[in-house]
């Protein structure tokens, strides 16, 4: 199993979180099994009906495409609650999480790797 750390905001000016979920896809196409941490301000790549800015790329479509080959999405409920998510309802697949949900991915994780 592979961990995907991601705490870079959606269309923020860097492509991070943009990489973050091409890598899961492309280990999800080799057969590994993902896990997608969502944590900070990067809690808002898991909500509903993103706003997407002329020329970038629509991550909440890349997130349900990761979803439904199976990779396994939770976002932080501390930050959900600190950055206002809470409103706004999560990509149906995108699960709560916890910095215990968290730390036992990292524990069973072959890799961790953080955008």
């Amino acid at each position: 199993m592979i961990t995907i750390i991601i705490n870079e905001p959606p269309y923020s000016g860097n492509d991070k979180a943009w990489n973050g979920l091409r890598l899961a896809k492309t280990l999800l196409e080799k057969g590994q099994s993902i896990n997608i941490f969502l944590i900070d301000k990067a809690i808002d790549i898991g909500k509903q009906n993103h706003v997407v800015p002329d020329g970038e790329i629509n991550l909440e479509e890349m997130v349900k495409d990761i979803l439904s080959k199976g990779g396994v999405f939770k976002g932080c409920k501390t930050c959900i609650t600190r950055c206002s998510v809470k409103n706004d309802p999560l990509i149906v697949g995108v699960e709560e999480g916890s910095m215990s949900a968290l730390s036992n991915w990292v524990i069973d994780s072959d890799k961790v790797v953080c955008f």
